[in-house]
Order: C-alpha cells, then sequence, then structure tokens
C-alpha cells in the first residue's frame, strides 16, 4: 500500500499540473538553507571568535591550526544540521502552496486501497 501510493505520487510528481509547483518549492527551500548558512555561519563568528581569541591570547604557531580545525568541524556540524533542517524546511514552504493550490492537486489518478470511514464514536464525543 504504501509503495503503490508511493509509486502514484512520484508518477504526479512530474505531471504539468504540479511541475511549476515542484520548481517552486525546490528553489525556495535551497534558498532558504543558503541564507540560514550564511546567518548561521556569521553568527557563529560573531559568538565564537571573540571566545576563542580570548582562550588563546597569545598567538603560537599551533594557534592557527586550532582555529582552523575548529573552522572545519564548526563547518561540517553546520552542514550536518541544515541536512537533518532539509525535510521540515521543504515540507514548510510546500505548506505554504498547498492551501492555495487548485483542485487538480488532489489527482483523480491516486486511488485509495479503501473507503474512510468514520468512527462512531467521534461525532458523539464532539456533541458532548
Amino acid at each position: 500500500m504504501i509503495f503503490d501510493a508511493a509509486r502514484l505520487a512520484f508518477s504526479n510528481l512530474f505531471a504539468p499540473e504540479t511541475r511549476s509547483v515542484f520548481w517552486k518549492v525546490i528553489g525556495l527551500t535551497l534558498l532558504v538553507l543558503v541564507a540560514a548558512w550564511f546567518a548561521l555561519k556569521e553568527i557563529l563568528a560573531y559568538l565564537a571568535l571573540p571566545w576563542l581569541s580570548g582562550l588563546l591570547p597569545v598567538s603560537t604557531e599551533w594557534a592557527g591550526w586550532f582555529t582552523f580545525i575548529i573552522g572545519i568541524f564548526a563547518s561540517l556540524g553546520l552542514a550536518l544540521a541544515l541536512a537533518l533542517l532539509m525535510a521540515p524546511v521543504t515540507a514548510l514552504i510546500a505548506g505554504f502552496f498547498s492551501m492555495t493550490s487548485p483542485r487538480w492537486s488532489r489527482s483523480a489518478t491516486i486511488r485509495w486501497s479503501r473507503p474512510v470511514r468514520r468512527c462512531p464514536w467521534a461525532k458523539r464525543s464532539w456533541e458532548r
């Protein structure tokens, strides 16, 4: 059932009706993630560099390598954080377009495996 739904969703992904929304969501997601990369990098430089200069007041030979290695680890951590944020950011941006999309977004090609049944107790719980 999950694989059928994924197959139908993938076949509907490049349909002319959904292609424009798809490219808008991908473009805006990349724009937001690149902006977040630069913003977080500048915030990290603003907060961490004064602390590191206070930690190492005398410039020794290994201090340059130490800050270089810390910069590499900070960049890798930032890349990992943005990789983990990719799915929620994409879902958030796609949510903007799902509220304004026309009826064709719920394509007739997707067939549900069984009809949705209402719970008999749900109506009674709302009436109380």
